[in-house]
């Protein structure tokens, strides 16, 4: 991937002020994608146990078994139970650690003993990139940037083209006003895997929205309309991409093609509430003022598609600045 804008010193010295999931000149933290807990496949481990080579080992396999049901079963309580039983006979089983963990951090949101469960995972495997990655979401879970950004790096030592833990790896240093750094890594991110998907139900480009929307939040504007086209282009299905893409280019007064990138996203997603709004105010920088009226029109007289509260009360102050503004032309 080429044609992307590393900028260093800009961001050290300038203000964050919008994002790209608010409306216009709105703030918003970066969210993160959804996750989904993965579980081994050990049949093979469980068949050697069953040679008798380990009779811990054997046990232990037995009562992972036992969880893997009760997780099936929607028993996740009992399935943590019944590993960190596993993990009492053998507690080298790395397998159980990683997979109790995944549980605790998930689906349970018990962090401190997810946590916990992959450093041991890590004690026995300290190479593994896997264990590291995930220790480090649970710590960026926890708030706890600088020490999640040294397991990411872990992680990335031993695995240099784990996108994944690039991508959240930017996350934790956003977090912890690294700015710079977090650019680097967003960029890594993409450069490794340009239509990257956190998890089964994530439609893509995650990595592309963060950097965008840090550029965004730092008024510059053109970078993040660039990375914003490269988004689209790589991952036309995410309605947040060319939410984005159309903040850019309303900054930049480029209105028409906002007004384009404001209607894919609602192609994609009629209900998204802010790009209901800022198709508006795009409309209405376009000189379209009957379609500006109209569309806030539409979104205050319906209760608002996808927006409540200060935002579809800034829908309607600007319905009635348009309204006053029209009628003066008029005159």
């Amino acid at each position: 991937m080429t044609g992307l804008p590393r900028v260093w010193s800009q961001l050290a010295h300038l203000r964050s002020t919008t994002g790209a999931d608010g409306m216009h000149v709105s703030r918003r933290k970066v969210a993160r994608g959804k996750q989904t807990v993965t579980l081994l496949a050990i049949a093979a481990m469980a068949f050697l146990a069953l040679l008798g080579c380990d009779p811990d080992r054997a046990e232990a396999v037995r009562l992972y078994n036992q969880g893997m049901s009760a997780f099936n079963e929607g028993n996740t309580g009992d399935a943590a139970r019944l590993m960190e039983q596993a993990l009492e006979q053998d507690p080298t089983f790395t397998e159980a650690s990683f997979t109790v963990g995944q549980l605790y951090h998930q689906r349970l949101g018990r962090l401190d003993d997810a946590a916990r469960s992959f450093r041991r995972a890590l004690d026995h495997e300290p190479e593994n990139p896997q264990f590291a990655y995930r220790l480090g979401s649970v710590l960026s879970a926890q708030e706890n940037y600088g020490e999640a950004i040294t397991y990411f790096e872990r992680a990335i030592s031993h695995k240099p083209d784990f996108a994944r833990a690039w991508f959240e790896k930017g996350l934790a240093q956003n977090a912890d006003g690294k700015f710079v750094e977090a650019v680097d890594s967003y960029m890594r991110a993409i450069e490794i895997s340009p239509r990257l998907r956190m998890d089964e139900e994530d439609i893509g480009g995650e990595h592309y929205h963060a950097l965008g929307d840090l550029y965004l939040r730092f008024r510059l504007y053109d970078h993040a309309a660039r990375v914003y086209e490269n988004g689209v282009r790589n991952n036309p299905d995410s309605p947040r991409l060319h939410h984005g893409y159309g903040v850019a280019l309303m900054e930049l007064e480029r209105y028409d093609e906002a007004i384009e990138a404001f209607e894919a996203t609602l192609e994609r997603d009629p209900r998204h509430g802010p790009a209901n709004y800022n198709i508006a105010v795009a409309f209405n920088g376009a000189g379209q003022l009957d379609a500006a009226v109209e569309q806030l029109e539409s979104l205050t007289t319906g209760g608002g598609i996808g927006m409540t509260g200060p935002r579809l009360e800034a829908a309607r102050a600007l319905l009635e600045q348009l309204k006053e503004d029209k009628a003066r032309a008029e005159e």
